[in-house]
C-alpha cells in the first residue's frame, strides 16, 4: 500500500511493509528463546516478504542467549539489484543448536558492496551442519562485484 501526501513545497510518499502470503505451514518453533537480544537502531524500511515459504523448517530448542549487536555497523552498504528468485531451503534442521553467550561487539562491515548479486534458483536440499567448527572464521575485505 502506497500513500502520498503533498503540499505546495513538500511531497511525502510512504510504502507500507507487506507480509502478505507469508507461509509457515506445519512449522514447529517449540522452546525458541531469544534472551537479551538487542538490535539498537535497526531499520528495515520497505521490507517485503511476499510469498515467503519455509517448508519443513524445524527450530526445536534453538536458543540465542545474551546476544549483543551493540555497535554493529554496515557503513556505506550497497545492495543494488539483490535478487533471490526461486530460493529454496528444504529440510533445514537446527535441533538443539546452542548459541550461549554469543557476542558481536563492534563488528564492522565497512564498504561492503553486493552489486548485481543474483542467487537465482539457489537450492539447499538436505543441508546438514552437524559437528561443524567455525572457530576463528574471518571474512576480510570481502567483495562480490557482478557475482
Amino acid at each position: 500500500m502506497t500513500s502520498t501526501t503533498s503540499n505546495s513545497t513538500t511531497s511525502y510518499s510512504t510504502t507500507s511493509t507487506s507480509l502478505d502470503d507469508l507461509d509457515f505451514g506445519d512449522h514447529d518453533f517449540e522452546d525458541l528463546d531469544f534472551v537479551n537480544l538487542q538490535f539498537d537502531d535497526v531499520d528495515f524500511d520497505d521490507l517485503d516478504f511476499d510469498d515467503l515459504e519455509l517448508d519443513d523448517l524445524d527450530f526445536d530448542d534453538l536458543e540465542f542467549k545474551d546476544i549483543s549487536t551493540d555497535d554493529l555497523g554496515f557503513a556505506n552498504r550497497q545492495f543494488d539489484v539483490l535478487d533471490f528468485d526461486d530460493l529454496q531451503v528444504e529440510d533445514l534442521d537446527f535441533d538443539d543448536l546452542p548459541f550461549d553467550d554469543l557476542q558481536f561487539d563492534v563488528v564492522g562491515f565497512g564498504y561492503l558492496a553486493f552489486d548485481d548479486l543474483d542467487f537465482t534458483k539457489l537450492q539447499f536440499d538436505d543441508l546438514d551442519l552437524c559437528d561443524h567448527d567455525f572457530d576463528d572464521l574471518k571474512f576480510e575485505d570481502l567483495k562480490f562485484d557482478d557475482f
